[in-house]
Order: C-alpha cells, then sequence, then structure tokens
C-alpha cells in the first residue's frame, strides 16, 4: 500500500497528535501499576502486574522509535492507540 503524503502542517499536526496520545497510553498504564501496587501485597495481582510492566516497557521502546521518525509506529499510535486512550476515558 503507498504512504499517503501528507502537506508540512499536517505532518507536524500528526506527529504532535501522536505524541499526545502515546503520552496518554503510557500515563493510563502507569496509573494501573500503581493502583494495582497499591493494593495490600496479599490482594495484589501478580500477573496483571508482569503484564503492565511489559507493556510499558515495550511503549517506552515504541516512544523512541517514534520519536526517531518511525511512520510504522507513528501510524500505530493514530489508528490504535488512539482508539484505547478514547475508550478509556469515555469509561468504555
Amino acid at each position: 500500500m503507498e504512504k499517503q503524503k501528507y502537506s508540512e502542517t499536517q505532518r507536524l499536526a500528526r506527529n504532535d497528535t501522536a505524541i499526545e496520545i502515546m503520552a496518554a497510553k503510557m500515563g493510563i498504564c502507569s496509573t494501573r501499576i500503581i493502583e494495582e501496587e497499591s493494593k495490600p501485597e496479599s490482594e495484589r495481582n501478580q500477573k496483571l502486574l508482569k503484564r503492565l510492566n511489559k507493556e510499558l516497557e515495550i511503549l517506552s521502546k515504541e516512544r523512541q522509535r517514534m520519536y526517531k521518525g518511525d511512520e510504522d509506529i507513528k501510524e500505530k499510535i493514530l489508528d490504535i492507540y488512539s482508539k484505547e486512550v478514547k475508550d478509556y476515558y469515555s469509561g468504555k
């Protein structure tokens, strides 16, 4: 599939949007980790904590790739993570 060409203004807007979405996605993940770690140790879901920490590690690596200009990661952020962030904040 051929990549869509964007004007400079559109490209800058997409970059800024991807940065904000990634920050929100990482914030959601961090909040969930903090909430789980705030529970008494006997009530913590260790599998969930492990999964969330792995997810945060992946997001961190993807963020670095985004900052280096990886267009595939930007598309993932704009297409997939944007929906996840929207669903999270809309209570879905």
